[in-house]
């Protein structure tokens, strides 16, 4: 199959926005993957061990005040603006980045709090306390306010200053890193405090773009959108969504978080830095794909609130031979690549992670073709059924974790992290076919379930 006929007759604008989304994506990658691997050879697996430690007991807490709104502004948004009502959509905006607001200021208060008994249980670190603390300060920056914005902005397909803008965090964020590690001689704590600070002027930026896309006068709409007799209807099942999309979220720790939260309770720091090296490269692979993901979605929702059935079958269908190909050039290009690297530029300590990595890697020709799935269940408002996909995973995630740590350290977290990524793509493809969401054997006649 020719790839021109592969990405032909996508949506318009589709392609235009993935290719903003990598910009900005690509540039977290790159410079991320650079800044990881400047930390691990100045300041060693120890110190890395700390800041992976530290960020991930911090993103478990955070995930459970994170309401994910922004995919309620962009399934909601986009239903009331099709329906030629921008202030309700806009009304429905400010309240879903109010709610964000107070869950932010609730988490931070609570993280603050924990810090020292956090630092006693998992890192045992002088500087642990100071970690956590500053972590859940990114956070609030990336998963509370940058998110609910983003949303808008996916809408209005305004991703290119988002993209330039994250391009020029990431590039600040490496050299002020670099220059204060090699010309200062500075820390761990430094490092930390210039990813907080850098977070910060990516939010600056969203929120600049915000302002020029609604201006100040529309964003303060006085208008409560449960007013519209519409919204009141539909509250029911906005709340439905939302819980569903929560506790889906928080299902999502075991298979993103637990494993070096776990490892903390089995190894050693600099074990864990080593792991975390693994993971990164890993999570480099899960960045370059967090385009697609999200820009399928507003596209699924589109098709979904112009009623176009056989529109979405044929554009799930032609995204996933697309996202095939994608998965097979990335695992037999990357395994040897990251062997090579980490021998390169971080030496003998950090060797078993080009091993960890070429296990970790071998679940992306399952889960890479299937990144449709969860948009599917938000598009549809099947929130349900991604609820009980996530259930079953999270407890498979977890017993497949708890079993692979406790009996072969990092290398079983790498196992259990392989199969984990696979299992939940399969759960929830079983879960779309079984309850015809979408009816994936024929482009004819097919139908879609809400």
């Amino acid at each position: 199959m020719k790839i021109r006929k592969l990405v032909s007759d996508f949506p318009t604008g589709f392609l235009n926005q993935l290719s903003w989304q990598y910009v900005a994506t690509l540039s977290v990658v790159i410079f991320g993957f650079v800044h990881t691997i400047m930390i691990a050879g100045k300041l060693g697996a120890a110190s890395l061990g700390v800041i992976a430690l530290g960020a991930s007991v911090t993103t478990i807490i955070a995930q459970f005040f994170n309401l994910n709104m922004k995919s309620a502004i962009i399934r909601y948004v986009t239903i009331f603006l099709s329906k030629g009502k921008p202030d309700t959509a806009i009304a429905i905006l400010t309240s879903c980045i109010l709610i964000n607001l107070i869950a932010a200021t609730l988490f931070f208060l609570l993280v603050f709090a924990a810090a020292p008994f956090l630092n006693d249980l998992l890192i045992r670190s002088t500087e642990g306390v100071s970690v956590i603390r500053i972590y859940s300060i990114v956070l609030i920056s990336e998963m509370f306010l940058s998110d609910s914005i983003l949303g808008y902005i996916r809408i209005r397909h305004a991703l290119s200053v988002f993209a330039i803008g994250q391009l020029i965090s990431s590039v600040l964020r490496l050299a002020v890193t670099y220059i204060g590690l090699f010309h200062f001689q500075m820390g761990l704590m430094f490092v930390v405090i210039t990813t907080a600070s850098t977070s910060f002027l990516t939010f600056s930026i969203l929120l600049a773009a915000l302002s020029r896309l609604l201006p100040l006068k529309k964003f303060l709409v006085k208008t409560a959108p449960w007013r519209d007799p519409d919204v009141n209807a539909m509250i029911p099942e906005m709340k439905t969504f939302v819980r569903n999309n929560y506790l889906t979220g928080l299902l999502t720790i075991p298979g993103k978080e637990l494993d070096i939260n776990l490892l903390g309770f089995f190894t050693t720091v600099e074990n864990i830095g080593v792991y975390k090296i693994a993971k990164n490269f890993i999570s480099s692979i899960w960045a370059i794909t967090d385009p697609i993901h999200l820009v399928i979605y507003p596209e699924c929702a589109k098709f979904w609130a112009n009623n176009d059935r056989a529109g979405l079958l044929y554009f799930i269908k032609k995204v996933s031979g697309f996202l095939l190909v994608f998965s097979l050039f990335v695992i037999v290009g990357s395994s040897p690549a990251v062997s090579y690297v980490v021998q390169l530029f971080m030496g003998d300590e950090f060797s078993k992670a080009g091993t960890l990595f070429i296990i970790m890697v071998s679940s992306i020709v399952i889960w890479i073709p299937l990144l449709w799935a969860y948009p599917i269940f938000l598009t549809a408002g099947r929130t349900d059924l991604a609820l009980k996909a996530s259930l079953a995973h999270s407890i498979l995630s977890a017993l497949l974790y708890v079993f692979f740590i406790a009996r072969f350290g990092v290398i079983g977290a790498a196992i259990a992290y392989a199969v984990n990524a696979g299992l939940i793509a399969c759960l929830q493809y079983y879960l779309i076919s079984r309850n015809s969401i979408l009816q994936l054997t024929s482009t004819r006649n097919a139908s879609i379930k809400g």
